[in-house]
């Protein structure tokens, strides 16, 4: 590989409020919101990951608050949109969650005992937010994704990196 390829991933949808992506000032107004994750093929760092999307248990693993504010309503699994393009989550070099709500971090299982789960590049000030909400019951930071997982570790960056 020569040149830096990007890739949008495919990884399902949810229904959403609109008013919670765009301020619409209705609170009535249902859209469907595309799941997805960004792969970077870099000529020198590998296959960089940026979001893993909703965990594939999501039935059984989201609070009943979750399910019903955001319903998933399609469902691809990182493994899966990375199979569509011949890699794994062994594959990916560096992992990088924009932020840890249940539908960028679901899929950070999947990369337990890999490289990437190894080194899960994340904001300081996200890790910290997201260690505070996941004990509130109706929280979007699910603790079960992302929490003590067996071979997956944070790297915290903060400002420019």
């Amino acid at each position: 590989m020569k040149q830096l390829q990007l890739k949008i991933l495919d990884l399902g949808e949810m229904t959403v409020y609109k008013n919670e992506l765009v301020r619409t000032g209705k609170r009535e107004d249902i859209v469907l919101s595309p799941v997805t994750a960004v792969l970077l093929r870099h000529p020198t760092a590998g296959n960089i990951l940026y979001d893993t999307g909703n965990a594939p248990d999501w039935v059984s693993s989201y609070n009943d608050a979750m399910k019903q504010r955001y319903p998933v309503t399609r469902f691809i699994s990182i493994s899966q949109a990375l199979a569509n393009e011949g890699l794994s989550p062994a594959d990916i070099n560096i992992l990088i969650l924009s932020h840890m709500h249940f539908d960028h971090a679901g899929g950070l299982r999947q990369f337990s005992h890999t490289k990437a789960g190894a080194n899960v590049l994340v904001s300081q000030l996200e890790l910290t937010a997201a260690m505070r909400e996941r004990k509130k019951p109706d929280s979007a930071y699910i603790s079960s994704l992302f929490y003590d997982l067996p071979g997956v570790a944070f790297r915290t960056v903060s400002g420019d990196y």
